[in-house]
């Protein structure tokens, strides 16, 4: 009996360190990790795909973003890939842009590899799922009256930056119209 309690310990404390490495692992979309990749190792790793286009200075990041087609991974559904790099050019956030049919098969993906924290889908409706993952989360949201799903890997930090923003916003805007009347 002692020794089976001593294997089962053993084996759960192996199961707790292996999950550990996993969740202190970086989220690494489409194999580039956050917090570990820079604008020029994206623009090195896909030289010869699609064109890669500067596409301004994410607001909540402080930092530049990049885009590429879809076609440039080999990845079903895939339309569009933007990658957001806070001011440290330290990647933060990648948003995918997918074919809303490959919600499933990606959330199931997803779910083999994360944390579910939070999901609604509906067989009507707007679909979403929260992945967690160390220091990042994934979002996918799928609106039902349109074609395209975003799926959004991000760093805790810019996620709050995100939200913190949001809520500014709202604040100026209750302001404004408070001042209205």
């Amino acid at each position: 009996m002692k020794l089976f309690q001593h294997s089962l310990l053993l084996l759960l404390i192996g199961a707790l360190m292996m999950n550990s490495a996993v969740a202190s692992s970086p989220l690494a979309p489409l194999g580039f990790a956050l917090d570990a990749t820079s604008p020029s190792d994206v623009r090195t790793r896909l030289k010869g795909k699609d064109p890669i286009e500067h596409i301004g200075i994410n607001r909540y990041a402080n930092g530049p973003m990049l885009k590429i087609a879809g076609s440039a991974f080999d990845v079903r559904g895939l339309k569009e890939v933007v990658f957001i790099f806070n001011a440290s050019d330290q990647l933060t956030a990648v948003n995918l842009h997918m074919n809303k049919r490959q919600f499933d098969n990606v959330y199931r993906l997803l779910s083999k590899k994360y944390v579910l924290v939070k999901k609604q889908v509906p067989f009507v409706g707007n679909k979403s799922a929260r992945f967690s993952h160390g220091h990042a989360s994934v979002s996918m949201n799928a609106p039902h009256l349109g074609f395209t799903m975003q799926v959004t890997y991000q760093t805790d930090k810019f996620e709050k930056a995100y939200r913190d923003a949001l809520s500014k916003d709202k604040l100026k805007r209750r302001k404004k119209e408070k001042s209205a009347f």
